[in-house]
């Protein structure tokens, strides 16, 4: 005699194909929500394109002798967006929009805020800072 009991492998063999149906579905409405939030589906070919970031370029020298200086911090205030200058004075960051600012310091300059009004490039002379260096 054939015992009827239920088991969860007999209804595995029986919807299976149900259940991997299922889970693709899951799968693929979970990407594509993933992927719409991330901007993908909006025009953009990347999320990470931005039309709004302008990259700044430029050289920083010292005021009164004109050499470059290496090492200033460049940073957009406020933010966490930044890089340093080069051996030559050279640098560039890429910024957020064209009406940010940028904040140059370096040790023993005086620290010196420049509005970005679609110029370019951006070079900085920094003074010293007498205080400072007393």
């Amino acid at each position: 005699m054939k015992k009827n009991s239920f088991s969860i492998f007999s209804l595995w063999k029986k919807y299976k194909i149900f259940l991997y149906l299922n889970l693709t579905l899951i799968l693929v409405l979970s990407m594509t929500l993933s992927l719409s939030a991330a901007g993908f589906g909006e025009g953009n070919s990347y999320p990470i394109d931005n039309p709004q970031q302008v990259t700044v370029k430029g050289t920083v020298t010292d005021a009164i002798t004109g050499e470059a200086l290496s090492g200033v911090n460049i940073v957009v205030p406020g933010t966490t967006i930044g890089t340093m200058s080069d051996a030559s004075g050279n640098y560039s960051l890429a910024v957020p929009g064209s009406m940010s600012k940028l904040q140059f310091s370096f040790i023993g300059y005086v620290t010196q805020d420049v509005a970005l009004a679609d110029q370019t490039p951006v070079n900085v002379t920094l003074t010293s800072d007498v205080a400072q260096l007393s």
